[in-house]
């Protein structure tokens, strides 16, 4: 697929605004380049900017990097906490965060790309670890999530709640590497909305009823199984 990046220079910006405009440019560059491939000036060029005025703001690429790594985590999960927030219960949190990031994906969003490559750079410690951060994080606010829903009785007593968190980032995870395989993986709205009711079900506790949403899902899906 051929990736079109900015051309030409951004408006002038207050310099908090110019360094995110940089960040969310430096995100798209290195997810389809990979850090390696990133030039500087096509950095520069995505942010609107001359390459010495990327400087200003970052010591170099690696930092540079580094900071997309922290940002684009962030990002994503600033996203989720406000879903959790707005949310009744655990499990309707569940199916909010799980529909928003499947919708994410599709959105092509290049985040997860960015993380995975990260992950990839064998021999450095360093940018494996800046890339780890933000799946910890999630995983940790999954768990504090299941477990408040154990403590308000929506959660099932008896779950795993580190191996219930892992096992809906999972999820999480074959949604992107579907995105990444295009529309032949199959995975469109209609499934990810079946494999996500079919993961509150594992995680509900007896009698708490599933979210609107979930329950519009087809039950003839061969992922969902009444009960």
């Amino acid at each position: 697929m051929e990736i079109h990046f900015v051309v030409g220079r951004a408006p002038k910006q207050p310099a908090a605004e110019r360094r995110q405009t940089i960040l969310a440019g430096a995100e798209r560059v290195f997810a389809h380049r990979s850090y390696a491939r990133a030039g500087t000036a096509v950095l520069a060029r995505e942010a609107g900017v001359k390459p010495a005025a990327l400087y200003r703001y970052f010591p170099g690429k690696r930092a540079l990097y580094l900071a997309t790594l922290e940002h684009a985590g962030q990002r994503l999960l600033h996203l989720w906490q406000e879903r959790v927030a707005q949310a009744d219960n655990a499990v309707a949190a569940l199916w909010g965060v799980g529909m928003d990031y499947f919708a994410h994906v599709e959105s092509r969003a290049p985040a997860m790309r960015l993380w995975l490559q990260a992950l990839g750079e064998d021999g450095d410690a360093e940018l494996r670890g800046a890339a780890a951060g933000p799946f910890r994080e999630a995983v940790d606010l999954l768990e504090r999530l299941l477990r408040a829903g154990q403590a308000e009785g929506t959660v099932r007593p008896d779950l795993d709640t580190r191996l219930g968190a892992w096992e809906f980032m999972a999820i999480g995870l074959a949604f992107d590497v579907a995105g990444l395989v295009g529309p032949d993986a199959g995975v469109d709205r209609p499934r990810a909305e079946a494999w996500g009711r079919r993961y509150l079900e594992s995680v509900r506790a007896p009698g708490t009823p599933l979210p609107v949403a979930a329950l519009a899902v087809r039950n003839d899906s061969p992922l969902v199984q009444e009960d």
